[in-house]
Parts: C-alpha cells; structure tokens; sequence
C-alpha cells in the first residue's frame, strides 16, 4: 500500500510539473521584456518531451553556473528548444545522446545541443533554415521547424548556428544576450 502511495504522489508530481510547463509552452505574450532561466525552460522542454526520449536517448546537462537569465518570449523560446529537440530525437533511430551545454561567452548565454543521430548532408546543410525544406519523407514534416527556431532567435536578437557531419550527428549553437 505504501509503494501504491508513493507511486501515486510521484505520478501526481510529474503530471504538475508536465501542466505548469504547458502553460509556459503555451503563452502567448508579445511581450519579449520577461526575465527568463535558460535552463528552467531547458528542463521544462525535456520534461514535456520525456515519453519520446524512451530508453533510447541518455540526455547529458552541462549547464553553467553562472547567470543563464535572458529577457525573452517565454513561449517563444519553449518553441525553439522543442524544435530543436525534437529534431536530435528524430534523427537518433537505435540508441544515442543527446548533450546541452551553456555558457556565458561576451554577454550571452550560449547553448549547445548535440545529437549523436544521423547527422545531415553537406549539401541540405545551408538549406535547413530555410522555409518548408524537410529531409523527411512526405507527411512527416512541414519544414517549418527551424525556420521558426531562426525566426524566433533573431527577434529575441541573438543568434543560431548549425553544425553537421552525416552519420556522426548534429550541433546547434544558440546564442542569446544575457539580461542587463
């Protein structure tokens, strides 16, 4: 009986926590002037995306212990680090890693998320910012996801960069100004 209990307190935990992250995750303010933890809405986007990490992905988080606050669009930057994750979690078939790192580099907060999943082509590479460009077969993808990641991060006034070998894996560096 006590295990059941136990169980049942755990599983009513998480379920507030999944419901609290929604609600950021769904905010929609236009406001772009709120104080924001990078690394809070790090974790509010792995837990939200927890039942697609399986067993399959092991998540790694280095994050720095210096002051990783931005002024942001709460639900604007959940946007972006759903999309991003959700790509490394598609792109991982058997098992792999996914790894996020920040940093403080000249004023902003770097973020660093690495897969260990198929990686992309040479020639996709410049392209994969680019509206409605999938790599994906039909139905399974719009193409808009990092589009609106880079959309998102150049109206927060940061930037994004993408890094790729095929077969190894992939790395987006994001970059956003810390809070004065």
């Amino acid at each position: 009986m006590k295990y059941f209990l136990i169980s049942l307190e755990t599983g009513i935990e998480r379920i507030s926590k999944i419901v609290k992250g929604l609600t950021k995750f769904s905010s929609n303010q236009d406001n772009y002037d709120i104080d924001c933890n990078i690394h809070k809405i790090i974790d509010n986007c792995l837990l939200m995306l927890n039942n697609q990490l399986n067993d399959k992905i092991t998540i790694e988080r280095l994050f720095s212990s210096d002051n990783a606050n931005v002024k942001c669009n709460e639900g604007d930057l959940h946007q972006v680090f759903i999309n991003v994750f959700l790509n490394a979690i598609q792109s991982i078939s058997e098992k792999g890693k996914i790894k996020i790192t920040t940093k403080i580099v000249n004023g902003n907060v770097e973020v660093k998320i690495s897969d260990t999943g198929s990686g992309i082509k040479p020639e996709y590479l410049k392209k994969v910012l680019d509206p409605f460009f999938t790599t994906k077969d039909p139905g399974k993808g719009t193409g808009l996801g990092l589009s609106i990641v880079y959309t998102i991060i150049k109206e927060h006034e940061g930037d994004i960069k993408i890094n790729s070998e095929e077969n190894i894996g992939t790395s987006v560096i994001i970059k956003l100004p810390v809070k004065n």
